[in-house]
């Protein structure tokens, strides 16, 4: 079995191997250019260097890549990452031209620099996680952990390391050691680490007190075991949680207001406006045919208005092409026992025409209207009714608070996968697809899920 690398071993792996890569840039760039490495070693080149060499060091100064380990191994977080960094390089090298004042350097010679260092940076770290993948489904590179203190949090340290196998952890079961006192408590440990090869420990408050963490710590400092311990935010907003230091004392902050928009949440947002703007200008003739059909084949009108639960929790009318009968309520009173989810095709509510929207997903089209407005992105999880999150936040107060933290969406990773939901179980299993997209959520996997969309809409595979 391999060894478990320590975590700052780690960091300057990645440290060395992108200094390598930005190397092998520098020369390659310069031999791309000039097809020679006659000159490689004149003064401006040095001087040139020096300015990338300087410029890589601060800049991994302030930013720290290589600190979140676990969130290296996200290959669109990794990139993306180095991507700014290799942006704010070129800007500090423009600013190193304007002091020496020297107009003979290539600008082109940049540029290839520029593409050679991502390109190869972006290589490394997906050679780096496919060979981790592969070595975790060998069984050949495990770390194997337990867990002191069941509860939904530590539910949720499993499936998030089972939906992350290129980490390589391994769960090995909990440790019920509450009810030891110290010299059973280091017995218990140091047999665990014999049995099972452990390297972590999580520990999840509030299941377990301080005074038993503090001396769980002693005994896994003893044993060579890393330990973590995990809070269990239950109940509240997680992306409005932050550290505060009064003093020396660490206070928790629990934001109740929506965090302030960043450059990421600004960039979807342009993309959304102008997706939007480029569907509906090039599919009004659909539009306008989908809304004939809507009128002709039954009675009523063409747009169904509907509320529902938006960012933050609140409420917005979101817009569909109306796929039921006028009397929907009436019929789900008489014949559903005024159970409103969905029963897909044996829907009695719906009419000929509208299954035929609901599977291609056709009926969903004038939510481009919402996206414009800003209440709605074009890929986010989907927009439930009240009832339906208050089941949710039955079963899971975190799952509620994190979804209605993002704002929702035309399509997501739940619609693809699940569709629509019928019943508590489905609403949660569709969720936790969602969710994965809150850690995930990139240009490239928005456009992978608007091109499996169109595909299902194609298909008519809606469910």
């Amino acid at each position: 079995m391999l060894r478990i690398i320590p975590e700052n071993k780690k960091n300057n792996i990645g440290f060395l191997s992108d200094s390598t890569m930005l190397i092998i840039s520098f020369f390659g760039s310069y031999f791309i250019k000039y097809q020679t490495f006659d000159g490689i070693i004149a003064k401006k080149q040095f001087l040139l260097f020096g300015a990338i060499a300087a410029s890589w060091g601060l800049l991994l100064f302030f930013f720290k890549p290589y600190k979140e380990y676990y969130k290296q191994l996200e290959l669109s977080y990794s990139v993306t990452k180095i991507f700014k960094i290799l942006c704010l390089q070129l800007a500090f090298i423009g600013v190193f031209w304007m002091f020496t004042r020297d107009i003979s350097y290539s600008r082109l010679r940049m540029v290839y620099y520029f593409t050679l260092a991502l390109s190869l940076c972006s290589l490394y770290r997906y050679f780096i996680i496919r060979s981790l993948r592969y070595l975790n489904n060998k069984g050949l590179y495990t770390k194997n952990y337990m867990i002191i203190g069941k509860g939904v949090i530590s539910k949720t340290i499993i499936d998030y390391y089972s939906l992350r196998p290129e980490n390589g952890l391994h769960f090995k079961g909990y440790a019920e050691v509450e009810d030891y006192n110290d010299d059973q408590l280091a017995k218990e440990i140091s047999r665990l680490k014999a049995q099972h090869d452990l390297q972590y420990i999580y520990c999840c408050s509030p299941y377990i007190s301080s005074d038993k963490i503090n001396s769980i710590l002693k005994h896994t400092e003893n044993e060579n075991i890393e330990l973590k311990v995990i809070m269990d935010y239950e109940g509240y907003f997680k992306k409005g949680l932050a550290i505060e230091y009064h003093d020396y004392i660490p206070v928790v902050s629990i934001s109740q207001k929506p965090p302030v928009p960043n450059t990421e949440e600004s960039l979807k947002r342009i993309f959304d406006v102008a997706f939007c703007m480029l569907v509906m200008t090039l599919g009004f003739p659909v539009f306008y045919l989908i809304g004939l059909i809507t009128k002709l084949s039954s009675k009523g009108p063409i747009f169904y208005k509907s509320e529902r639960i938006g960012h933050w929790g609140q409420k917005i009318y979101i817009y569909k092409f109306r796929s039921m009968y006028t009397n929907a309520d009436e019929i789900a009173h008489q014949l559903l026992n005024g159970d409103m989810h969905s029963r897909g095709s044996e829907d009695p509510r719906i009419t000929k025409w509208g299954h035929f929207m609901r599977k291609t997903r056709i009926d969903e089209l004038p939510q481009f209207y919402n996206v414009l407005r800003g209440e709605m992105t074009v890929v986010g999880p989907r927009p439930l009714p009240e009832y339906d999150l208050e089941m949710i936040k039955g079963v899971s107060t975190t799952k509620y608070n994190l979804l209605i933290s993002m704002k929702p969406g035309l399509t997501s990773l739940g619609q693809i996968k699940f569709g629509y939901a019928a019943s508590t179980e489905d609403n949660i299993r569709r969720v936790n697809y969602d969710l994965l997209y809150l850690n995930r959520s990139s240009l490239k996997l928005d456009l992978w899920i608007i091109l499996n969309t169109a595909k299902i809409m194609i298909q008519a595979k809606g469910r």
